[in-house]
């Protein structure tokens, strides 16, 4: 069940995002971002215009397990990414990625979003030699969508 949190009450150090994202895919299917042949693209859209692209190179902060990957940066990566999980398996597979800070940018992102419109998040995988991508497409209404946050669940 993807969902999808933005938040920002006018600091930027407390700006912050969430995305999960359930379904099916391998562990292959990720790439492998601790060898440094794959990087990510979190892409978030409003009415198919790009709000947001933070991305999380590979190498560094990836550490390997037994069913995906983790990444992790306390201190927040460029983009503002502090945290990303992925895990396969057939019906079980997820991702998490968390943002959090000033780097976030736009404001996580800027919002309110155009709720008249779909809002689609996608982590997008670059393994330089083509791009594979999961996505959730969030319809109107919103759970919240006002100045301070932008939180939706699909069904």
């Amino acid at each position: 069940m993807p969902t999808w949190l933005a938040g920002d009450t006018g600091d930027p150090n407390r700006r912050q995002l969430v995305w999960k994202w359930t379904g099916t895919a391998t562990k292959d299917d990720f790439g492998n971002p601790v060898t440094g042949t794959t990087s990510y693209a979190l892409c978030l859209y409003d009415d198919a215009a790009p709000k947001m692209v933070p991305v999380v190179a590979a190498g560094g902060n990836w550490k390997e397990t037994s069913t995906g990957y983790s990444y992790k940066n306390s201190a927040t990566n460029a983009d503002g990414i502090f945290r990303v999980l992925i895990k396969g398996g057939t019906g079980t597979a997820k991702i998490l990625v968390n943002g959090k800070g000033a780097n976030l940018d736009p404001p996580a992102p800027a919002l309110p979003f155009d709720q008249s419109a779909d809002v689609t998040v996608q982590l997008v995988k670059n393994t330089g030699s083509g791009t594979e991508c999961w996505e959730a497409t969030f319809l109107p209404d919103a759970l919240a969508d006002d100045s301070t946050q932008f939180k939706d669940k699909l069904p």
